[in-house]
């Protein structure tokens, strides 16, 4: 068995971000970003899984969590699982890089001191050795396409995007909490406030729905049907998959 690598962020409270011609956009802080995050390590360190957990200000900058990133990939090799795990603020920025042909924005995760744009997430992709194994879990707004630049269809239920690429680099599994013209909201759960997909897997998790990847995120995305009906109308969670071995779905979770 490969080593187990997670690395799990929380930002609750991000800067403004400018929109242009003088304006900003200023976010309301997530008070349940940090439960998410002690809520997943809980899991994840249970599970065998060597986790790094960054929530404070001073450690979640660009910078920072990029570094750390870039250092955390490197190190990866074939048969390796790195989770990595993000609950705070999405948000929308005009394209920068001349990648973005159907709405011509960047999805981006919003940090201590900024926002973190889709293309370094691609980028850093790039970096993983093949037979490397990722799973990300995404709890913001627009995080759809946030990891992978995989455009889905507007609205509709929480069915997976499978896009196997037939050789090389790692195989990228993605829990992300709506689809990237979405809105993401937060819950109330056992524990206080908590974002609502992040709260749906738990329950899952808890619920016994261990045996496969897929298994997991069926049961995720029917209690979050359950747990939130007055979301399933505005926030639809998507799965997708980007690799040469969809057989990781038949997985068992962090294993």
């Amino acid at each position: 068995m490969g080593k187990r690598l997670a690395y799990v962020v929380a930002v609750a409270s991000p800067p403004p971000i400018s929109g242009g011609g003088g304006t900003s956009t200023v976010f309301a802080p997530l008070p349940g970003a940090e439960s998410d995050a002690r809520n997943l390590t809980d899991l994840l360190v249970a599970e065998g899984v060597q986790t790094v957990v960054r929530t404070a200000p001073e450690s979640t900058t660009r910078t920072g969590v990029l570094d750390e990133l870039d250092s955390l990939v490197d190190s990866l090799h074939p048969g390796d699982l790195f989770v990595f795990t993000f609950a705070g603020h999405g948000w929308q920025l005009a394209d920068d890089g001349g990648d973005e042909e159907t709405d011509g924005l960047d999805e981006v995760l919003l940090l201590s001191d900024g926002a973190l744009r889709d293309d370094r997430f691609g980028q850093l992709w790039k970096r993983v050795r093949s037979g490397v194994r990722v799973v990300c879990l995404v709890d913001a707004c627009h995080s759809s396409s946030a990891m992978l630049g995989m455009r889905p269809r507007k609205g509709g239920p929480p069915v997976p995007t499978i896009a196997p690429r037939l050789a090389g680099g790692p195989s990228i599994l993605v829990w992300a909490a709506c689809q990237d013209s979405e809105s993401a909201f937060e819950g109330a759960g056992t524990s206080g406030d908590v974002g609502a997909l992040t709260d749906s897997f738990l329950d899952a998790w808890n619920a016994g729905a261990r045996v496969t990847y897929s298994q997991l995120w069926e049961k995720t995305a029917t209690t979050f049907a359950t747990r939130f009906p007055k979301l399933v109308e505005f926030q639809h969670p998507a799965m997708r998959f980007s690799g040469p071995d969809a057989s990781m779905l038949a997985d068992a979770p962090f294993a």
